[in-house]
């Protein structure tokens, strides 16, 4: 059996349209080889009477309101497949999604990732999807990885401040650990565009790169890389697209983002970077648990 484990945060609408496309009706899986589990980071209204009604198929879990990482690994923990696939809960299974995942499952492969599209596709540098054309991402919108092998490597890291950065981690974790994986093209989801976050909020996501980066082990102090490195990978992004008033927003939004980070790297140095002994032995102290 594969467990499908989608965790969700007050998406309601967009939680439907996926588990819509997970009905029997639509897979080309058979029911009996899967299951599909919510668990459910809501606070002022969950998605437990909506289920309830529409998807008796599907069980629903409260989840721990710790973050997308944890909000997953409390999926996992309820899950009963020898396998896990994991999506989001505003992607959009093909049919052909979890029957793909099921026929290309061998003994000596424990992880799969899927190919991760954007059908409407990016119109301005406002706009972002999670791509995943080619393999070798591990996006955690469209992966499937052996129960037990999930559990030995302890699941994603709760550690991250937010939703960015724990997927990277833990395909970092599997190449340590030297744990296959294989890119399966025909395993289709297809994530809608998004609006990019701005300004101030944007600059507070890099608090999880910086963790990443001394996570991956890293010696370098992050402020030395990171403010250069936000600089050209936005303006890189709005040079993509033909100037509009998106592209001013998008410059805007790119100057607060850089003040954000500037402001703030002296306080996640100090919270991330390990002491120099820590340092000395490698990995720096990775803080997965499930």
């Amino acid at each position: 059996m594969i467990s499908v484990v989608i965790p969700t945060y007050q998406r309601l609408e967009q939680l439907s349209r996926c588990l819509d496309r997970l009905d029997p009706a639509v897979q080309s899986l058979a029911a009996d080889q899967y299951e599909v589990i919510v668990t459910d980071d809501g606070r002022e209204a969950t998605a437990q009477s909506v289920i309830a009604r529409r998807y008796p198929r599907v069980r629903w879990v409260a989840g721990p309101r710790r973050g997308p990482a944890a909000n997953r690994n409390n999926g996992a923990r309820a899950a009963r497949g020898q396998f896990i696939a994991f999506t989001d809960d505003d992607c959009v299974p093909s049919g052909q999604w979890l029957s793909s995942f099921a026929s290309a499952i061998c003994d000596d492969v424990d992880v799969y990732e899927g190919k991760t599209t954007c059908g409407d596709g990016l119109k301005t540098p406002l706009d972002e999807a999670p791509l995943n054309l080619s393999g070798g991402c591990l996006w955690s919108c469209n992966l499937m990885v052996r129960a037990k092998t999930f559990a030995a490597l302890g699941g994603f890291d709760e550690d991250f401040p937010n939703a960015w950065c724990e997927d990277v981690e833990f395909f970092v974790r599997l190449q340590r650990q030297q744990v296959r994986w294989r890119f399966i093209p025909q395993a289709v989801i297809d994530h809608p565009v998004r609006r990019r976050p701005l300004g101030w909020a944007a600059g507070m996501k890099w608090a999880s790169r910086v963790l990443l980066w001394y996570k991956e082990g890293n010696r370098l102090p992050a402020w030395r890389w990171i403010p250069l490195h936000l600089l050209k990978v936005r303006v890189a992004q709005i040079l993509e697209f033909p100037i509009s008033r998106a592209s001013l927003i998008a410059f805007w939004s790119m100057t607060m983002e850089f003040i954000s980070v500037l402001l703030h790297l002296p306080e996640w140095e100090s919270k991330y970077r390990p002491h120099e002994t820590a340092a000395a032995h490698g990995t720096g102290g990775l803080g997965h648990r499930l």
